[in-house]
Formats: structure tokens, C-alpha cells, sequence
């Protein structure tokens, strides 16, 4: 079994959902740097894959051991949002919010993109704990659609179903799904997705750390269509203030009339804006798959 199948296992996942909820922030994070150390010890393939994207997003000039320690924190902060997210889900509403905070700047700029009566089309990335930052936007009061992978296997299933609960609309990426998001968006609701994971079917080259990568056009596509306002947002963590959930300002799309042409230049710029965080919090990107496939190719010097 691939390290990845283990800790996408739903019995795995109920066993996080045990410890969140009965063990203290001291054990969860003990177990959270334990794993950590094991990964970056043994070095399974999904270490291989974090290792080899961050290597394009940190640069050659990184040392091997500034890399290979930047990798573990990786791994440590992966461990830590998923206990936190367990435990505020298991422990209501109220610790959902005393966990993750939201500015009146960020809802302001949310708010802005919905002022017009349109939807809004709210993309992210995987940082930091994106899930628990979902979950604090429902208990503001917003209601929105999720497009996750399309056919997820038996773990993300399950965390698919604890999105639900938490008052997400989570739908696997379909026909009917995305549908259901174009009736939503052009009522002026909000749909929102991750723009940094490769999906297959639909990836488009874009510009991503300085070189070509295959990922998501289609936020952009469903905004074209509907006429909504892209908004970009992503979580992040700081050891004083805790997580944060930050909302940008709403993006007005270029519209030239060449479909193409406006799908690729969009969809490049919400990335580059993603691009921005990543780069200022390369240890809070928890993006377990490659990003760039060929840079998996050779192992890394033992350090």
C-alpha cells in the first residue's frame, strides 16, 4: 500500500476524528511531529512528491538539508491542521470559530463580490488548514458549493461527507455537479474550488513557479459563463495568531472575446496570486501530488 493510500484510508481518517476529539492539542501535535519525523526518515513516495515540488518552488540554490527540513515541517503543519480541523469539527461551531479568524477586510472583500448580484466564484489552493478556513466562512453566514475531485477515493469520500456536515455542499466534479454550479452561480451564489492539483481531464498549461504545469481551468470557464466575480482566498498559519482565513480583493476578469485566450490569461492570474502565499509560506502547502512530474524523476542525496 502507497503511503498516500494509508493516509487517505477512511479508517485512518476515523481514527484522526477519535484523537481530535478526545485527545489534547499537546498528543495530537506530538503525534502530528512523530509522523513527520517518520516520513522524512524513510522517505516514501509522497515524501518524494512534496520534496520535488517544492524544489521548483524554492528554487536550485536551496541547500539539501534546508530542503529536506523544510519538507518535514511540511509533513509536522499537515499533521497539525488535521488534528485542529478534527477537533474543532467534533467540538461545535464555537470552536470553529475561536480556532480560525476572519477580518471585517476580508469579509468586506467578499462582500464586494457580491454586491453586484452576481456570483462569485471563490478559488483556493491547499494551505494550511483550507478545510477548517471552509468551515469558518459557512458560520458567516455564507453558503456555498465545493467541486472536489471527480471520483475520490473511499478516504476523501469520507472527508467529503464531514465538508457536508459542516454545511459545505460538496459535489464530486460532474455533470450534474457542475450544473448544479452554473444555476448557483448565475442565482449569485458562491461556488467555490482548489486551483493548484492536477485533475486530468481539463488541465490546461499555465505558468506556475517559473515553469509549465498542467492544472484547472475550468473556475474560470464557469465564471466566464455566468458572468461572476472571481475572488481568490487561502488560509494561513502564524505560531502567535493562529489560522487565518484571508479573502483578496475581487478580481475583474479580461474579457476580450477570444474565449481561449481569456480562460488561460484568468486562470494565470488567480494562480499567480496563489503563487504569492505559497512562496511567503512554502512550509503551509500541503499538496501531496505532483505538480510537475517530471521533476519526481531522481531520487534525492541522502542527507
Amino acid at each position: 500500500m502507497r503511503f498516500q493510500d494509508l493516509t487517505s484510508n477512511p479508517n485512518v481518517i476515523r481514527l484522526g476524528l477519535f484523537i481530535g476529539r478526545h485527545m489534547p492539542r499537546c498528543v495530537g501535535y506530538a503525534i502530528a511531529r512523530g509522523g513527520a519525523s517518520f516520513i522524512a526518515c524513510t522517505k516514501p513516495e509522497i515524501y518524494l512528491t512534496v520534496r520535488a515540488n517544492l524544489r521548483q518552488v524554492m528554487g536550485p540554490e536551496m541547500e539539501n538539508k534546508a530542503l529536506h527540513r523544510l519538507v518535514r515541517r511540511v509533513f509536522y503543519h499537515a499533521g497539525q491542521t488535521y488534528y485542529d480541523h478534527f477537533h474543532a469539527f467534533t467540538h461545535g461551531d464555537e470552536a470553529v470559530r475561536e480556532m480560525i479568524r476572519i477580518t471585517e477586510e476580508d469579509l468586506a472583500n467578499l462582500a464586494k463580490a457580491q454586491s453586484h448580484g452576481k456570483g462569485t466564484m471563490f478559488v483556493t489552493g491547499h494551505l494550511s488548514n483550507f478545510d477548517l478556513a471552509a468551515l469558518a466562512l459557512v458560520l458567516q453566514g455564507i453558503e456555498f458549493q465545493g467541486l472536489s475531485l471527480r471520483d475520490p477515493i473511499e478516504g476523501f469520500k469520507v472527508l467529503n461527507l464531514l465538508r457536508t456536515e459542516g454545511g459545505i455542499k460538496t459535489t464530486p466534479v460532474g455533470i450534474a455537479s457542475l450544473r448544479g454550479a452554473i444555476r448557483r452561480l448565475r442565482a449569485g451564489g458562491v461556488v467555490g474550488t482548489g486551483v493548484d492539483r492536477p485533475i486530468g481531464q481539463g488541465d490546461e498549461p499555465v505558468e506556475f513557479f517559473g515553469k509549465t504545469a498542467l492544472l484547472p481551468t475550468g473556475h474560470i470557464r464557469l465564471a466566464l459563463k455566468t458572468d461572476a466575480t472571481v475572488v481568490v482566498g487561502y488560509c494561513e498559519f502564524d505560531a502567535d495568531d493562529g489560522y487565518r482565513l484571508r479573502i483578496e480583493p475581487p478580481m475583474e476578469l479580461i474579457r476580450t472575446g477570444d474565449r481561449r485566450h481569456d480562460v488561460q490569461v484568468n486562470a494565470q492570474r488567480a494562480l499567480d496570486a496563489l503563487e504569492k502565499t505559497i512562496r511567503s509560506h512554502p512550509d503551509q502547502w500541503l499538496l501531496f501530488v505532483p505538480v510537475w512530474p517530471d521533476e519526481n524523476a531522481e531520487e534525492p542525496p541522502k542527507v
